[in-house]
Parts: C-alpha cells; sequence; structure tokens
C-alpha cells in the first residue's frame, strides 16, 4: 500500500462523526496493490495494521470484488480489532475512478451506511487545478512523475488515475503510436467496453490531432466526430477532448478525455492538458522506453536460457518449466501451455510437463480453439472463452485465451496456448508479442523435441535392453510373463502390465504375466474368450492398438478391480501366428503417444523371439526326456519276450510316463475285426480287461481302423464312446495305435478322471514316440511266442515219434510172446475144461481147476491185448458224431460212477461237424480214459466230459476233454504214461495197456491225445481227431 498524499480532509471528519465510525480511509486499486489519498482517525499504528490487514489476499479479494459488483461489503477484522479499534470494517465502492471508502466500527446503521454510501458515490473533492501556484505545479508535477514503471501498462493506469481527479470527464483513455497505428494501452474505468483497440493513424481526424500536435474539442458529438477510439458511445449525444502527446516533432500518441455531456470541455481545460501534455510526454516516452528494454530483455534472457538448456542437453520437461515461467511472467498469467502436433494431425499433446506431479494431456484439434490456429495458420485471441465458436476446456475457470501458431520451416508443428480466468486479459500487443516469442522459438522448440526424441528412444533401447536382459536364460514361458511384465511397469512407468497368451486350444486368452501398482488386484491365470476386448480384436488382425480414452471404446472390457483410460495392446507373433498380446494401461487419458506404441511394439518383438526360443527349447527339453524315456523303455520292454509279461509291462510304463490314471493295451484280431483288451491297469477293477472291442466303436476300435492317434477330452459325450450301460468312470482318453509293417497290430490307450484334465500334444507325442517301439515289441514277443508253441509242437511230435517207435517195437515183441503163450494156454485150457466136465460136482479139486481155467483164460485175454497192441486194426470207419459216442459210453459207465461217488458235468456243444472214424475204437479210448478217471478218485469227486470244435495246425477238428478232480499224475510219471505196461496202480489191478492202446488208436485216426496234469489237482486228457480221416472211408 503506498504512502498516502492527504491526511485529514475537515469533510471526512464532518462525516466520520456523524455516522459515529472510528475512522475512515480513501483507497485507490492500482492492479497490485491499494493507494492510500485521504483518511481520518488513524494514527501511525493503526495505519500500518490497517495496511498489513488488508495485504491479506482475502481481505484484498474481497475489497476487488466490491469494486467488481459495485455494491457494500464488510469484513471482521479479527486479528487486528484491538489495535483497529473496531470489529468491522466496512468497504463502499467507487468503481469509476477504481476508489473505496473503507470505514471501522461495531457495527454500522442503516443511516450511517447511507451517508457513507452517499460519499463514496461522490469521490473524493476534485482539487482545483491551479498551475499558476508553482508549488501546487511542483507537487503535481512529481505525483506524476512517481508513474515511471518498467510496467507500462501500470505506469499508465497510475498516470490516468491522477489525471481523473483533477479532470472531470466519464472516460479517460490513452493511445500510443506503434508504427503507423494508434494503439488503445489504458482505459479510466477499466471496464469501459466501447474503445477500439487499434485504429490508423491516417483515420482523418486522427491525423489531424497529430499534425498539428494541437488539442482538439468536439463539443457535441450528435452534430460533430466521435472520438477515433471509440466504437459508439454510450448516450446520443456527449463531447470528448483529444490531447497530443509529442516529443520534439514525433507523436508517440493521443490522451482522450470523454464526457457523457456535450460542452463539458472548455478552453481552460485545453490549457490545462496541454500543461499536462507537456510533462507526460517525455515520462510516458520514458516508461516505453524501459518497457520496451525490459521486454527486450525479458526476450533475449529467455531464448539465451533456453539455447543455453540446449546446449547441455536438458531434457524436455525442464525445457517445458523454463519456457512456462519466462511467459508467465512477461504476460502475468498462470496458465501457459506449449501444445505440439501429433503425427496424425488430429490432436495437440503438452510438450514436457511444466509440473512433474501433473498428467499431460491432450487437445482435440476439431473442436479447440488451438485446433483453429493449427488449421488456419493464424493468431486467435477471445476475452470470452463462451462467446468463441470452437473452445476446449482442458484448464477450470478459464475466461480468455490467446493461442499463437508455433512454425518450423514453414510448418505448423503446434501452438503457444495463454489462459486466464479474467476476461479480456490478453490484448493485441500480447498478441503481437507472442507471435514474435513464437518465431523464434518454434526452432529450438523443434530441435528440443527432436533431441528429446532421440533420447527417449536411446532410453527406450536401454529399458528395452534391461527387460530382455532380465528374461533372456529363462525357459519355463510363465516366469518369462511375469518378470517381463513387472520390468516393464518398472522400467515404463506403467500402472498395470500384462503378458497374456492364447492357450493351445487357441480358444481363450490367459493372463499370465502382472505387472505395475495395481498388480495385487489383478489375478494371473484369469482366462477369458479370445474374442474378448481390444486383446481380442489384436489377436484377429494382428494390428496394434493405441486407446487413450477407452470410456469412448465399445469394445473395451475392464479386468476386476481396475478401470484403465489409457490403453496400448500389441500383439505377439511367431511369423504370422499370433500367440498372445502385451496390454499396458494408466488411469488417467491420453497417456499414450504413438512413440510409446512403438517402443511397445519394439519390445513384443524382441520378447516374442525370448519366447519362441524359450518354447523351443522348452520342446527340445520334453523330446530329449521322451526320446530318454523311450529309450529307458525300450530297454525294460526288450529284455522280456512273455507276450503276457510284456503287455503288462508296457502298459503300466505308459500310464507312468505321462500321469495318467489308467492304461490299457489291446491286441487286434483281424479276422474277426476285433481289438481284445490284454491289460487292463487302472483304478476301476475289471472295467474293460478282457473286452473284446468291434472294429470302428470307442478309442481302440476306432484307431484299429483308422490308424491315427486320438484324444477325446469328454469321453461320455463323444459320439464314438463304447455304451457298456453306465457312465464312463473316467474323462479323458487318448490313444495311438500299434504299428508294425503299416499294419494296426494293436492299441494302446491313456485314461484320466479328473474334471478339465486332458491330455495334451506333449503327452501325446510321448504316446507316438512309444508306440513303434512296442508294436516291434509286440511283434516280436508274439514271434517268439509262435516260436515257442512250435517248439513244443516239434518236441512232442519227436515224444511221440519215440513213443510210436518203442511201442512198435514192443508191438513186435509183443506179438512174438503172444503166439509162443497162446498156444500152450488153448492147450491148457482146453485139459483143464475137459476134466471139469469129466470131474463130479462135488469133487476137492473142481475149485483148483476152476482157478486154473480162470488164471488161463485171463492169460489168453492178455496175450489177445498184446496181439491188438501189436497189429493195425481192421475196423470199419464211418462219419461219426463225437457226442453220440460220448452218450454210449456215459450209459455204460453211469452205474460205475454213481456207486463210486463221483459227479459227472457235461459240456457236450451242439452241431459239432462229425467225423470220420471207427466208433468201436473211439468207444474203446473214451472209455478207457473214463475208468483210469475213476481209479483216480478212490473217495469220489467231478468227472467233466466236454466236446467243442477246434483247428489245429490249420487242420479243423474236434477236441473231447476228460477232466478229473482225482490224485494227479507226478511229474516224473508224465513221460511214460503211454508206454505199454506202465501203470502206476497197485500189481495185478492193472495191465498198463490201456493208454498205450488209446494212443496208437488215437495216433492211428490221425489224432492227438495230450495231458495235463497236477498232484492234488487232477488231470485233464484231451483227444483232438481231425474231421477228414487220412484213411479213406471203407
Amino acid at each position: 500500500m503506498d504512502n498516502p498524499t492527504y491526511q485529514k480532509p475537515p469533510y471526512l471528519k464532518n462525516i466520520c462523526k456523524l455516522s459515529h465510525v472510528r475512522w475512515a480511509i480513501w483507497l485507490q486499486h492500482n492492479h497490485t496493490n491499494w493507494r492510500v489519498h485521504e483518511y481520518w482517525g488513524l494514527n501511525k499504528k493503526r495505519l500500518e495494521t490497517l495496511q498489513a490487514f488488508i495485504a491479506d489476499s482475502q481481505v484484498s479479494m474481497r475489497m476487488t470484488g466490491s469494486l467488481a459488483t459495485d455494491r457494500m461489503r464488510s469484513n471482521p477484522t479479527g486479528w487486528a480489532a484491538d489495535v483497529l479499534g473496531c470489529a468491522y470494517i466496512y468497504i463502499f465502492p467507487e468503481p469509476k475512478s477504481q476508489m473505496v471508502l473503507i470505514a471501522g466500527a461495531d457495527q454500522l446503521e442503516k443511516t450511517a451506511q447511507s451517508y457513507l454510501r452517499v460519499l463514496a458515490q461522490a469521490g473524493i473533492p476534485q482539487p482545483v487545478i491551479d498551475f499558476s501556484n508553482q508549488q501546487f505545479l511542483t507537487n503535481f508535477l512529481e505525483e506524476l512523475d512517481t508513474g515511471i514503471s518498467y510496467d507500462l501498462h501500470s505506469g499508465l493506469d497510475h498516470t490516468l488515475q491522477i489525471l481523473y481527479r483533477y479532470i472531470s470527464c466519464d472516460t479517460i483513455c490513452i493511445g500510443l503510436r506503434y508504427g503507423e497505428n494508434l494503439r488503445l494501452e489504458a482505459t479510466l474505468p477499466a471496464q469501459t467496453r466501447d474503445l477500439e483497440q487499434q485504429v490508423s493513424v491516417k483515420s482523418g481526424i486522427l491525423e489531424q490531432i497529430m499534425s498539428e500536435r494541437s488539442v482538439m474539442i468536439v463539443e457535441d458529438i450528435a452534430n460533430g466526430q466521435a472520438c477515433p477510439l471509440m466504437v459508439r458511445h454510450p448516450v446520443d449525444g456527449g463531447s470528448w477532448m483529444g490531447v497530443p502527446l509529442w516529443v520534439g516533432r514525433r507523436v508517440i500518441g493521443v490522451l482522450f478525455f470523454l464526457s457523457n455531456q456535450p460542452g463539458a470541455f472548455s478552453s481552460q481545460n485545453a490549457e490545462q492538458a496541454t500543461i499536462i501534455a507537456t510533462h507526460l510526454s517525455p515520462v510516458i516516452e520514458t516508461s516505453m522506453a524501459l518497457a520496451e528494454a525490459s521486454m527486450q530483455l525479458e526476450k533475449m534472457a529467455l531464448l539465451n536460457e533456453l539455447a543455453s538448456a540446449a546446449s547441455i542437453s536438458m531434457n524436455a520437461d525442464e525445457v517445458a518449466a523454463r519456457i512456462i515461467y519466462r511467459l508467465k511472467r512477461i504476460f502475468g498469467t498462470e496458465f501457459v501451455s506449449i501444445l505440439l502436433l501429433s503425427k496424425n494431425r488430429k490432436t495437440l499433446h503438452e510438450f514436457g510437463l511444466s509440473d512433474p506431479r501433473s498428467n499431460p494431456f491432450t487437445v482435440p484439434v476439431e473442436s479447440s480453439l488451438s485446433g483453429s490456429v493449427v488449421e488456419s495458420g493464424l493468431p486467435a485471441r477471445t476475452g470470452d472463452v463462451s462467446t468463441a465458436a470452437r473452445y476446449y476446456e482442458y484448464t477450470k475457470g478459464v475466461r480468455s485465451e490467446l493461442t499463437v501458431p508455433l512454425k518450423y520451416r514453414g510448418n505448423i508443428i503446434g501452438v503457444l496456448d495463454l489462459q486466464s480466468t479474467e476476461p479480456d486479459a490478453f490484448s493485441l500487443r500480447d498478441e503481437q508479442l507472442l507471435v514474435v516469442m513464437a518465431s523464434q522459438l518454434a526452432g529450438l522448440i523443434e530441435n528440443i523435441r527432436l533431441h528429446e526424441e532421440t533420447r527417449q528412444r536411446a532410453r527406450n533401447l536401454d529399458m528395452i535392453h534391461q527387460v530382455v536382459q532380465g528374461v533372456v536364460g529363462l525357459t519355463h514361458i510363465p516366469e518369462i510373463a511375469q518378470v517381463a511384465a513387472e520390468l516393464m511397469a518398472e522400467r515404463f512407468t506403467f500402472e498395470l502390465a500384462l503378458v497374456i497368451l492364447v492357450d493351445e486350444k487357441g480358444e481363450n486368452l490367459r493372463i499370465e504375466g502382472v505387472g505395475g501398482e495395481v498388480s495385487s488386484e489383478i489375478m494371473r491365470g484369469l482366462s477369458k474368450p479370445i474374442e474378448v476386448g481390444i486383446a481380442g480384436e489384436v489377436c484377429r488382425d494382428g494390428i496394434s492398438r493405441l486407446v487413450n480414452d477407452t470410456s469412448q471404446n465399445p469394445v473395451y472390457t475392464s479386468l476386476p478391480g481396475w478401470q484403465g483410460c489409457s490403453e496400448m495392446c500389441v500383439p505377439l507373433k511367431e511369423h504370422d501366428l499370433i500367440f498372445g498380446v502385451l496390454i499396458v494401461e494408466k488411469s488417467h487419458k491420453d497417456a499414450f503417444t504413438e512413440n510409446d506404441l512403438l517402443v511397445l511394439e519394439s519390445l513384443a518383438g524382441v520378447l516374442s523371439s525370448v519366447m519362441i526360443n524359450a518354447r523351443s527349447y522348452q520342446r527340445l527339453s520334453v523330446n530329449l526326456r521322451h526320446l530318454q524315456a523311450v529309450r529307458e523303455t525300450a530297454l525294460d520292454i526288450s529284455a522280456d519276450l512273455d507276450l503276457d509279461t510284456l503287455l503288462t509291462r508296457v502298459t503300466n510304463r505308459a500310464r507312468e510316463l505321462v500321469g495318467a490314471k489308467g492304461a490299457e493295451l489291446g491286441l487286434v484280431n483281424a479276422e474277426n475285426q476285433t481289438v481284445e483288451i490284454m491289460v487292463s491297469e487302472n483304478p476301476w477293477e475289471g472295467y474293460s480287461k478282457g473286452l473284446v472291442i468291434p472294429f470302428n466303436h470307442g478309442i481302440a476300435g476306432t484307431m484299429a481302423v483308422k490308424g491315427q492317434t486320438l484324444a477325446v477330452d469328454d469321453y461320455d459325450t463323444w459320439a464314438g464312446s463304447l455304451q457298456l450301460g453306465n457312465p464312463a468312470p473316467f474323462t479323458a482318453v487318448a490313444g495311438v495305435p500299434l504299428k508294425y509293417k503299416g499294419q494296426v497290430i494293436g492299441t494302446l490307450t491313456i485314461i484320466h478322471d479328473e474334471p478339465n484334465r486332458g491330455f495334451d500334444a506333449d503327452d501325446i507325442r510321448l504316446l507316438e514316440l512309444l508306440a513303434p517301439q512296442v508294436a516291434v515289441s509286440v511283434r516280436n514277443a508274439r514271434l517268439y511266442q509262435e516260436l515257442q508253441t512250435l517248439m513244443k509242437a516239434e518236441r512232442l511230435a519227436k515224444d511221440r515219434l519215440v513213443r510210436s517207435a518203442r511201442l512198435a517195437a514192443v508191438g513186435e515183441l509183443s506179438a512174438g510172446v503172444a503166439h509162443e503163450l497162446n498156444n500152450p494156454l488153448t492147450t491148457v485150457a482146453g485139459f483143464v475144461e475137459l476134466v471139469l466136465d469129466d470131474l463130479p460136482e462135488d469133487s476137492l479139486y473142481r475149485t483148483d481147476l476152476e482157478l486154473v481155467l480162470k488164471e488161463a483164460r485171463r492169460a489168453r485175454e492178455v496175450v489177445r491185448r498184446l496181439l491188438d497192441f501189436s497189429r493195425p486194426g481192421d475196423g470199419f470207419r464211418v462219419r461219426a458224431d463225437v457226442n453220440d459216442l460220448v452218450g454210449d459210453v456215459i450209459a455204460l459207465v453211469h452205474h460205475l460212477l454213481h456207486t463210486s461217488g463221483i459227479e459227472l458235468k457235461t459240456n457236450l456243444q451242439e452241431n459239432l461237424p462229425w467225423i470220420q472214424a471207427d466208433r468201436d475204437q473211439i468207444k474203446q479210448v473214451l472209455l478207457n480214459l473214463v475208468h483210469n478217471a475213476i481209479h483216480a478218485m478212490p473217495r469220489g469227486g467231478t468227472l467233466q466230459i466236454e466236446t467243442r470244435p477246434e483247428a489245429h495246425a490249420d487242420v479243423q477238428g474236434v477236441t473231447m476233454r476228460i477232466r478229473d478232480t482225482g490224485l494227479g499224475i507226478m511229474p516224473e510219471n508224465m513221460g511214460r504214461l503211454f508206454e505199454p505196461f506202465f501203470t502206476t496202480r497197485p500189481p495185478g489191478e492193472g495191465t498198463g495197456l490201456g493208454l498205450s492202446v488209446s494212443y496208437g488208436i488215437i495216433t492211428d485216426h490221425g489224432g492227438i491225445i495230450d495231458v495235463d496234469s497236477k498232484p492234488g489237482k487232477g488231470s485233464t486228457f484231451t483227444v483232438w481227431l481231425p474231421i477228414q480221416s487220412n484213411k479213406a472211408l471203407i
């Protein structure tokens, strides 16, 4: 607050006593402070306290508000109450001269308020100008001199306020010459809206004033000319006085006094104005020179500072802050922005950050004042943004705006934008100055921007390198994704960074890596369909997306716990195959630029290569593990040639290798077109073991026909599933065919019962690697089994040949012995019969002779059997039904079986093919075998007789089995069973010829007789006879 000029005028004292106020003071608003003019009732201490009190911004704003609204206001004195001696100050405005009358009182009655309001409206009594009084003139000129300032407008405002007190008028203004134009620089009252901002010095009456350098008075506007700086006069009439300001022969400006009344200005006023102008002109010229020098220094300081900043590689934020700081000082506003045009020329982006705590903003070209400047290339200035055709609000409370283009080498690269919360805050001179500064700043800003882009690219490359260094060497894809997301968020300050990969089926996107401040809110492993969201679009077309306002993008989908406002999404590719996306987000709009998208695409390319290499390494590792597993399995199964053991071992090994719950192995029967499940290793006991599956049914039957690998995630819903009556106890099934030389010889199947747990490509690949080795091993085991069968058959044939040779030798011996014994036995029997015929019935010798006859006949029967054994029979062979022969034998032994406590069970298959045989000989064989079985079960038991068709060595025939539950045969006796005279019965109970005779009969029919016996378990005799005998039918 400036020092007072006057102190205790009597009128002020009288009105204060009349109104019962403690004190009163006149203050004049001078832009930045309040100037004291007159006061009463204030001592030095009270005046200093009042000055400190009104220096408070809130009190000063209240006083300014009173001037703006032309209404009385009050304000409590608060901390200053004791010194000021009152509880309130009452503010009475006088807007015309920008003055207020302040009165101090505890409470002001309405009558007192009316007195003070009238006094305020009347203003300070106008002093009488008496330039003839040397003391008055000296004081007046000294007061004018105090207006000299580096701030031209402040000095001019001060000058007008002084003149306004001495010369009675309604409006006073001053225009200064700039080239061929006279530009309005200051008015009082400041709210005057009817003045032209700039006019040509060649315009009529203005040219006359300036050329003649004399005062011109227009007594009535209605009959004369209007003031050159006035668009229209507020009333129909009025008068004005123009006073030229000259220094030497140069007119530097014109001072205009305007009144709403005609004839308001006299010749005395003209004389007074001439004296004032004579002294005021050099003062104003000095002020103009100082202001121009100050402005040039400011401009040079700005350019030098920015050039210095650029030379030491200062970053864009620092340069922007310095430019904005200087422009704020020069133009007296708090809102300065440097906006650069985007590459697509659709938006303007803030250059640097004047405040590091704020976020950069974007202004649309098509709907903003700055955009119109870009399109037209011309400056734009508005004193009221609400009336502007195009205005975009990015700063709250703005009333006026000034925007000039930034041009570099003829191209518009952006704009300088000034905004203010005050209306009409920027003048034409501000516009012209800003244009000059913009032309010099454009090149510097462009160079700094390019330099900053280069530095930023270098930093981006370094940060990309840091991210890549963090993931290089990792081989686990989820780990790479997580580490990459964390490093991206940390190095590039993304609030959210996501690495999302496509699942194996290509149906869903799964979050594998999460980084950023909100990473704790996002769940790893979260999946969503591949067609959803911006990520879905990128996966479909492979084109990166930059979205700076997600609320305007209908495709954007937010994640639980997070809502982003800006998003970038780029694809992860392997050639043309998209296997994932990178997503980064921030919580504010317009967060990303095209350069940011290029950086993210570069990072995605490098990260794609890292992931591809990791996948290749994983596949190689898996393949090595698979090959090792197959090798170990091959070594394991190749060591065993037993087919049943081999199949079991293969099944268990396959189940263990893939971690399946169960596994099955089946062999193909091409003749029957079926697959028989030989081994089933699973927790569902007996579910499929022994199951015979037709071709084209189930997994095994389908693979047997198609010869292709097959995998099903839900078996029950699969169209080819076996319908066994109940839902399958498992879900996922996968299998491979076992091929040998292109022919499917079996199937290997693995199964699992966990929901959503299928078999992946690695599992299938492992089975496919294992299948060829298994097929070869199964084939080898089968060949080995067939070889063993052939060798066994060869041994049996050799045994039979030896046995036949032995029997032939015995037969020849028996024939000789029989002939030698038969004659004596016939003689003995004949003579004993003759003696018995002649011997009385009661002879003591009859019993002995009958015994002799009996034994002779028995010996002759043995001799007959020896003869039968030694020579082939000459029986008739006819077509016979084996079941009929069995029935005849059962009828003969039925009573003996019953009395021996033996249960008979038969299983005679119907419709057996008939054989060619000697019916009596075959019945003799059956009778011998049944008698042997009865003797083997002395305590009773079970006798089973069964018949069935059966092929042997590709020859069709009929098999008969006689199975008992008797004592069984000792292993050491098995090789001698068919030898003549060999018997295990006690002496006198058997001849030992029954089995040897039976053997001969069956062999003679081209058949086979075999025995299987275990001590204590019983014996089974198997007789096989061909349908077609090798002897002709007689």
